[in-house]
């Protein structure tokens, strides 16, 4: 009974603070197990994200120069900037994929907290951060991560009602069909909730607002 007792004087702040900080150590752990090379194309978003700040997107190490179209751009860009400070530092980009799931895993919490109980956020949020997937590209400088942390992040603007979440809401989920293309069903779900309600207004606004990153 005191124990109980005990538990029941913490926040569900406290063990989603609790969940994430041990969430963080695994990741840590397995960066060594996914290094950079590990799968195939890590390194290559390293390669373009260093060729766009020649101007160019090309695979710059080949013996011939050819422009890519594949993958998307949205992962480098979102590389690139750090690429040239850090320069081609894989620690760097596994971190950053780590930031984003752990970022994603709260917001996780955040979205289901707003439908539902806190409990059930605990839940949602430990299922995704524990899980053997989000483990595995944790530490991986794969487009994944960033991808779920934009979506979701629009998601979560979106929900909260307010305007200028809204823009940016739209320019986020934009950004996530240039990251992944899977992006662009999560785009259509949004515009199809705005024809439901028969909000054309927000329908043609977040439309050209998502389509500018494209």
């Amino acid at each position: 009974m005191k124990i109980t007792e005990k538990y029941k004087n913490f926040s569900a702040e406290f063990y989603l603070f609790a969940l994430l900080a041990c969430s963080l150590a695994l990741y840590l752990l397995c960066m060594r197990i996914f290094y950079v090379g590990f799968f195939t194309d890590d390194a290559l978003f390293i390669v373009l994200a260093k060729s766009i700040l020649q101007c160019s997107y090309a695979s710059i190490y080949s013996n011939t120069i050819i422009p890519l179209t594949d993958p998307l751009p949205g992962y480098p860009l979102f590389l690139a900037p750090f690429v040239a400070v850090f320069g081609v530092l894989p620690e760097i980009f596994q971190l950053l994929s780590i930031a984003a799931v752990i970022f994603s895993g709260w917001l996780i919490y955040k979205i289901i907290e707003a439908n539902d109980s806190k409990i059930t956020a605990l839940f949602g949020a430990a299922f995704f951060c524990i899980n053997v997937s989000m483990v595995r590209f944790s530490g991986t400088v794969l487009s994944e991560p960033i991808f779920i942390a934009a979506a979701l992040s629009g998601v979560w603007l979106l929900s909260s009602g307010k305007k200028p979440a809204f823009y940016l809401s739209a320019l986020l989920i934009g950004w996530a069909c240039v990251i992944r293309p899977q992006g662009i069903f999560l785009l259509a779900s949004v515009l199809l909730l705005f024809l439901v309600r028969t909000d054309y207004k927000k329908f043609i606004i977040f439309f050209v607002i998502a389509v500018a990153p494209l």
